[in-house]
């Protein structure tokens, strides 16, 4: 229920408690969005990026997913190919090979490397994956923000807690 909407006696303390309530349950979940949630490991392949968004379109063996994670952003490309269809190359696989063939270190693969996904309607498996994560200053400011409007929260209503005769913890 949004505060704004709900009426009642400002100065009744049972009111004032379950405002303060409403205010830190949205506080936590303010938080969570800017803690994110799975770090993006389901969601990639469940809401692709919309074609549209790039000029040209990105290739269909091309994933895009940014997201918030630890109040910065995380940004994760992957190549995919098709579980069942014939293995496609790209140069930089090619040369992937080719130094792997010339004595060269194997690349380290990624962590969902032998998982199966369905995107976009088609099975596939990530073939290559690169993850970028940055912190950012003004998600990182809000996250602390949130915290100090959290303990303050928290204080008044141990406080009106008293002022009302409730046993405290």
């Amino acid at each position: 229920m949004d505060a704004s909407v709900w009426g009642g006696d400002p100065k009744d303390p049972q009111f004032i408690a379950g405002q303060l309530r409403l205010l830190d349950i949205n506080i936590q979940e303010a938080k969570q969005a800017l803690k994110g949630g799975d770090n993006g490991q389901s969601s990639w392949c469940q809401s692709p990026v919309d074609e549209d968004v790039f000029e040209p379109s990105l290739p269909p063996t091309l994933s895009f997913h940014l997201s918030v994670y630890e109040a910065g952003l995380l940004l994760e490309v992957r190549t995919l190919e098709p579980v069942n269809g014939a293995r496609q190359h790209s140069n930089l696989s090619f040369r992937e090979q080719l130094a792997v063939a010339l004595g060269g270190q194997r690349p380290p693969l990624h962590d969902k490397a032998d998982e199966t996904f369905t995107y976009k309607g088609q099975e596939v498996k990530v073939k290559e994956k690169v993850r970028v994560e940055s912190q950012d200053p003004s998600l990182m400011a809000a996250l602390v923000k949130l915290n100090a409007l959290e303990r303050t929260v928290n204080l008044a209503l141990k406080a009106l807690d008293i002022v009302m005769g409730k046993d405290s913890d």
